[in-house]
């Protein structure tokens, strides 16, 4: 096994298939076996590689800021296929981080999957594509990547020490997400999140706003341009926080089958399951 702990700021680490995005035709993979891990270094970027680890409780493929609580500035993971091992039941990430308002991170054209658990008997549980611990940061930029686990494939918001400033753009959110919604945004101390032009394509649920948003005290979530694709899927849009004009995201971005306000629900929600009775019930959501 081969694991990657880099201490080096302005280091760039190129594989083979640098400047190819995850999920394109790729040549020969050079192969980390063992994950990646990086604190408080500036100027990292690790492009083209495949990156592989078993995953347990807390832990990430690729994990940042997890000693110090600080990242780095200008942090750019970018053309990987990262691939999880699931080995637990629980809080388990593709790229998962700790960071300080201070800290860029850059998350550009990954493909990041989740295998069949190796152990035995097989870990059951979900991995999260992007997630964090309680921790901050600055700029949060996940661009043009293709999400295929089985948790969620975004998170953000994590208690009251989370200040978050993200801007999620382009990327794909796949089926493989069984029992849990493709974005989840809970609460935190700050929340700005801007959710552009991505696809949720089959995926069980969409994007789910918890009870500790509060757009009344400074958080924000923009929800515009984004394609919603799939006749299983429950909800779109859930609103726990009951702060955002789902009428207005309905206009903003394009459904089908075509995305209905369910008004008692705080949801957005499949024309065909308009007339379904406690449609929450078909899933663990």
């Amino acid at each position: 096994e081969e694991s990657v702990e880099i201490d080096v700021e302005g280091l760039t680490l190129e594989g083979p298939n640098a400047g190819i995005a995850g999920e394109d035709q790729r040549g020969d993979e050079a192969t980390i076996t063992d994950g990646i891990s990086w604190d408080a270094t500036d100027n990292v970027t690790v492009d083209g590689f495949e990156i592989e680890d078993e995953v347990g409780d807390g832990n990430g493929v690729i994990q940042l800021g997890q000693g110090t609580g600080v990242i780095g500035d200008n942090a750019v993971i970018e053309n990987n296929v990262i691939n999880a091992d699931p080995q637990d039941d629980t809080r388990m990430s593709g790229i998962l981080w700790e960071g300080d308002i201070e800290d860029e991170l850059f998350i550009e054209n990954n493909l990041i999957t989740q295998e069949e658990s190796s152990q035995e008997p097989p870990a059951e549980g979900a991995v999260d594509a992007l997630n964090h611990n309680e921790g901050e940061i600055g700029l949060w930029e996940v661009t043009d990547n293709t999400l295929a686990t089985e948790g969620a494939g975004f998170a953000a918001g994590s208690g009251d020490t989370s200040e978050i400033n993200a801007v999620v753009t382009g990327n794909e959110f796949s089926d493989e997400s069984e029992a849990f919604p493709a974005v989840s945004i809970l609460d935190g101390d700050s929340i700005e999140v801007d959710l552009e032009e991505n696809t949720f394509d089959g995926t069980i649920a969409g994007i789910r706003i918890g009870d500790g948003i509060d757009t009344d005290n400074g958080d924000s979530v923009g929800i515009s341009d984004n394609d919603f694709i799939g006749d299983d899927t429950v909800w779109y849009v859930e609103d726990n926080s009951e702060t955002l004009d789902l009428d207005v995201i309905v206009v903003d971005n394009t459904f089908d089958p075509n995305g209905v306000v369910v008004e008692e629900d705080n949801q957005i929600v499949p024309e065909t399951n308009v007339n379904v009775v406690n449609v929450d019930q078909r899933t663990g959501l």
